[in-house]
């Protein structure tokens, strides 16, 4: 899948202006017959992103609707530790691979302050490694 973002070191306008672009894409947009992103969706991962810290923000590697309507947001560090998060219209769902151990699933969250706030602790850490 193609990463929309075009730079690193995003602001959070600019993360919460792609996001909310990939509500105005076409059905079909992918030729597929995908969706667009759903507005539901894309209200839960501005929230998301309005949790995250600034240097959480800045280094996003990937940021991409999908073809179901929901929206993937990726982080990769240097020692090519990954996040990827899934946002749709009821729930979050994201993996964690470390260098150290295998990858952890964390599907189904809901829109919660604690799982929110654990998300965010999670990519704080990834990125300061």
């Amino acid at each position: 899948m193609k990463s929309y973002i075009t730079d690193t070191n995003l602001e959070r306008s600019q993360v919460i202006k792609e996001i909310v672009s990939f509500a105005s894409l076409n059905h079909d947009w992918d030729g597929f017959g995908a969706l667009p992103l759903e507005v539901e969706s894309a209200a839960n991962a501005i929230s998301i992103t309005n949790r995250l810290s600034n240097s959480a923000l800045s280094g996003i590697s990937a940021l991409y609707p999908n073809p179901h309507g929901t929206i993937s947001i990726d982080w990769e560090n240097g020692s090519n530790e990954i996040i990827s998060l899934e946002v749709g219209n009821t729930s979050f769902s994201y993996y964690v691979k470390l260098e150290s151990s295998e990858p952890a699933f964390f599907d189904n969250n809901k829109f919660g302050e604690l799982e929110i706030d654990d998300f965010a602790k999670r990519v704080q850490s990834n990125l300061s490694r």
